[in-house]
C-alpha cells in the first residue's frame, strides 16, 4: 500500500492570497449586480455568490501547474475544482459549517464531497484506525465511487493522488479562517493545517480614519455675530471710561 505523504502544508502565500481574493470580490460582485438588476429580493444570494467565487478561482488559477474543472451536479449545483498536476492533488472549497453539514448528514452517501474525499483511502493514520468504528453511513462500493469519479473528474481519476478541503470561515468583513485538510470518505479530518496567517487586509477595505472623518462630515459655517461683538466692546469701553473719572475725582 502506498503511504501518504502529502500531509503537510501544500499551498503557498500567494495561492492562499488567490483564494481569500476570489472569496472577499465574489461579495462586491454580487453587490454590484444585485444593485444593477434592482430587483428588491435576495432569493438564491447563496448560489449566485458561489457562480462568482469559482469563477474568480478559474480566472485567478489559469498558470502552470493549476488547472480547474467545472463539474456538474444536477440542475441546481454546478462547483470548480483545483488541480496540481506536480504533486497531484485535488482542492476542494467549501465553508466550514457546510463541510460540518455534510459530514453529519448520514443520509447521503452519495455527495460529491465523500466521493473525492475517497481519494484518501492510502491514507492510514492511527486516527483513522481509532475512528472507522464510528461510522454510521453505509458507504457506497468501491465500484460505485470509481464510477461517480469518472464522471467528475475525467481522465485524470487515476492521476490523481489525493484530495484536499479548503475549508473557509467568514464574516461581514471577509475571510476569517482558511485550512487545508485531508478527511476521509465519513469526512473525519485526518490532519489539517492552518492557513489563516496568510490572510491579508485587502487595500481597497482599509478606511484612513482622518481623512474619512474629514471628508464626511459635514462642513459646519460658524456664523460670526458681529454686531454683538460691537456692542460689548462699546460697554468695555464705557465701563472702563467711568472707573478712570472716578479715579480722577479721588
Amino acid at each position: 500500500m502506498n503511504t501518504f505523504n502529502k500531509q503537510e502544508e501544500t499551498l503557498s502565500k500567494k495561492e492562499v492570497e488567490l483564494i481569500v481574493n476570489a472569496i472577499n470580490h465574489s461579495k462586491e460582485q454580487y453587490k454590484d449586480m444585485a444593485n444593477e438588476r434592482k430587483l428588491g429580493f435576495s432569493n438564491g444570494k447563496y448560489l449566485d455568490r458561489w457562480n462568482y467565487i469559482f469563477a474568480n478561482i478559474r480566472d485567478s488559477f489559469n498558470y502552470e501547474p493549476f488547472i480547474t474543472f467545472p463539474v456538474s451536479r444536477g440542475p441546481l449545483w454546478e462547483f470548480i475544482f483545483i488541480y496540481n498536476t506536480n504533486n497531484k492533488i485535488l482542492y476542494l472549497l467549501l465553508k466550514e459549517d457546510t463541510f460540518k453539514k455534510i459530514k453529519n448528514d448520514r443520509n447521503n452517501p452519495r455527495h460529491y464531497v465523500r466521493i473525492f474525499n475517497s481519494k484518501n483511502s492510502n491514507y492510514k493514520p492511527k486516527i483513522e484506525e481509532q475512528l472507522s468504528w464510528l461510522s454510521k453511513i453505509e458507504k457506497m462500493s468501491d465500484e460505485d465511487i470509481d464510477e461517480e469519479l469518472e464522471k467528475m473528474i475525467l481522465n485524470i481519476k487515476n492521476e490523481a493522488k489525493v484530495c484536499k478541503n479548503i475549508l473557509f470561515t467568514e464574516n461581514i468583513n471577509g475571510v476569517t479562517k482558511i485550512s487545508e485538510n485531508i478527511a476521509n470518505y465519513d469526512l473525519d479530518i485526518l490532519n489539517t493545517c492552518d492557513l489563516t496567517r496568510y490572510i491579508m487586509a485587502d487595500i481597497d477595505n482599509i478606511v484612513d480614519t482622518k481623512d474619512n472623518v474629514s471628508d464626511s462630515l459635514p462642513k459646519i459655517e460658524l456664523k460670526i455675530r458681529t454686531h454683538k461683538i460691537k456692542n460689548k466692546r462699546k460697554e468695555i469701553i464705557s465701563d472702563k471710561d467711568k472707573e478712570d473719572k472716578k479715579n480722577k475725582k479721588n
